[in-house]
């Protein structure tokens, strides 16, 4: 991470970006418990960044992203329309219909630098890296290649920051 208002050059400029993630044991949703963000630069240099995946979860799908019970997120109601759901996250079931799709918060570590913030991730059929063989993480594999696709956002900000408003 760089300090606010400076400018990255083609020196500090990141070129790649290998990861490892660790997902939580749950066959009925998709969490992620770490990774290890290794990044290289057009310096040559190399660090690793690390993510401590907290508790709180914000599931999309209550939102409606990507919709639920045939109904998405915009979709027009007319002038006046609410409704709630309650969900039991200790039921499978409930885990199962909302697994995909959510905002995680975490602990970021980036050298002496420490920041907070969400993390968004979906792993495209296909990327071998985290392919299942199976409902347990123990049947999650290593890679092997490299097709399909992982989408991984991360923001964070160091606690000054936060108090800051920034």
């Amino acid at each position: 991470m760089f300090a606010a208002g400076t400018k990255a050059s083609g020196r500090n400029q990141l070129v790649d970006v290998r990861h490892e993630a660790r997902w939580l044991d749950d066959p009925h949703g998709q969490s992620m418990e770490s990774a290890v963000f290794h990044l290289r630069f057009a310096d040559g240099s190399e660090r690793p960044v690390s993510v401590r995946v907290l508790p709180t979860k914000y599931f999309l799908k209550g939102g409606l992203y990507g919709g639920l019970n045939g109904r998405f997120h915009g979709d027009d109601r007319g002038k006046l329309y609410f409704e709630h759901d309650v969900w039991d996250l200790t039921e499978p079931a409930t885990r199962e219909k909302v697994r995909t799709l959510a905002d995680q918060v975490v602990e970021v570590h980036d050298g002496d630098e420490v920041g907070y913030g969400t993390i968004e991730y979906g792993v495209g059929k296909g990327y071998a890296q985290y392919e299942c063989r199976g409902t347990r993480r123990s049947d999650w594999r290593s890679p092997t290649s490299h097709s399909g696709s992982v989408q991984l956002a991360v923001g964070a900000r160091r606690p000054e920051q936060r108090r800051a408003g920034l």
